[in-house]
């Protein structure tokens, strides 16, 4: 029926054949499809998809880790130039096919290569390789999971603050260092900033995925940083459910999160329960207790808000309603920075050992102080029995001043 003048034009001619005939059998059936037909089969070439496009990045790439591995001296050291020419992109692209390659020569080029570029001065560089690093981390390959382990363990501060910066996007706050100085600088780290606080409250926006970022402070939260190293605060309205509370304890350490309130008093209490109240063993620079002058040594005894009735003038009797720190935490949580709360304090205690009492049993004893006949309350009446009322408007926790920054 047509000329054929070539093999090419008569597969095209052959492919119009058959086109026509189908169009025209639909046709029969009512339904108009021959233009459509006609131009999809036979005239118009399938255009390059992006698919495509990355096949032949993944084809190129594949030849560049065969080309690492090949016997012969010269490829191996084109293919190793090739390597550092490498944008991050492709870097990461590169280490992700060859996952499967059998040399370990191979592998620890590649691990090699992606270290040095995580020690860059580029940021973006940084942040691609980490993520190369952190996925290859978690590979079933011993070979490769072990090289990027390794990495990462020695790169552990960029780990830290790639990973703070991350944390941050979702809305957790940072702040560096120990809220009490006794606590700066011990079984941390070579060349550690101290102690890195995290406080998640209800501006959390993570997601379980968002969570797993914390597990790659290890650095921070092994055994080697028992003391300082990593806090995490969970403030009162936070958004973590009961089981992402649990995969956070997974990664970090039950003992390194404690709930708090919005608020921060900024003390650290003894170790010597007084049998009610809570007896101060530090404050911190900064905080709502250094601003209301209160010292180590002091008893907290009560803690009651401002009176609405008449919140300027009117101060609350002594109260001694606190039973312990986690009361005080619990009270706390009603209240937001710039409320205004009263505290019932006795100043200046002092431990003495319990007659006849078990070995290491305590007792809360208070001092004279020289000057107690002048202590005066807000309003200006005299403490009764050894009881101070004081004034004391609630900070948050970003207020707080830290040591070893």
């Amino acid at each position: 029926m047509y000329a054929r003048t070539s093999d090419n034009t008569s597969m095209t001619f052959s492919s119009l054949d058959r086109s026509v005939d189908v169009a025209a059998r639909v046709s029969a059936k009512g339904i108009i499809a021959v233009a459509v037909l006609f131009s999809s089969t036979a005239i118009c070439q399938p255009p390059e998809t992006p698919q495509a496009v990355i096949h032949e990045e993944d084809v190129r790439l594949t030849s560049l880790i065969e080309d690492l591995g090949a016997r012969e001296f010269e490829r191996r050291a084109t293919a190793s130039n090739q390597l550092r020419e490498l944008t991050a992109a492709e870097l990461a692209a590169l280490t992700a096919l060859s996952v499967e390659h059998p040399s370990a020569e191979v592998i620890i080029r590649l691990i090699a290569e992606v270290d040095a570029r995580y020690a860059s001065e580029d940021q973006e560089t940084v942040r691609t390789a980490s993520m190369a690093l952190e996925s290859l981390s978690q590979t079933a390959r011993l070979v490769l999971a072990e090289g990027a382990n390794e990495s990462l363990r020695k790169h552990w501060q960029t780990r830290v603050d790639l990973t703070i910066s991350e944390l941050r996007e979702h809305g957790a706050h940072i702040k560096n260092g120990s809220f009490a100085n006794d606590a700066v600088g011990r079984w941390l780290p070579q060349n550690s900033v101290g102690t890195v606080n995290i406080f998640i409250d209800e501006g959390w926006r993570g997601d379980a995925d968002a969570l797993h970022l914390f597990a790659r402070l290890s650095a921070l939260a092994g055994p080697r940083t028992f003391v300082g190293g990593l806090g995490v605060y969970l403030l009162d309205g936070h958004p973590l459910t009961d089981k992402q509370h649990a995969q956070l304890a997974e990664f970090v350490g039950r003992e390194r999160i404690a709930e708090r309130s919005r608020v921060a008093l900024g003390i650290r209490p003894h170790s010597a329960r007084p049998g009610r109240g809570v007896l101060i063993q530090t404050v911190t620079k900064g905080s709502t207790a250094a601003a209301a002058t209160l010292q180590p040594g002091d008893l907290i005894l009560g803690l009651v808000a401002r009176p609405a009735n008449n919140p300027k003038n009117s101060v609350p009797e002594p109260s001694g309603n606190l039973r312990d720190f986690d009361d005080l935490v619990e009270r706390l949580k009603e209240y937001r920075p710039g409320d205004v709360v009263y505290l019932t304090v006795i100043r200046n205690f002092r431990m003495t050992a319990l007659p006849g009492g078990l070995f290491g049993q305590r007792n809360i004893m208070p001092r004279a102080q020289p000057n107690d006949q002048d202590r005066k309350n807000p309003d200006g009446t005299k403490p009764a029995h050894g009881e101070e009322v004081i004034e004391a408007t609630l900070k948050g926790w970003q207020e707080l001043e830290t040591v070893g920054r």
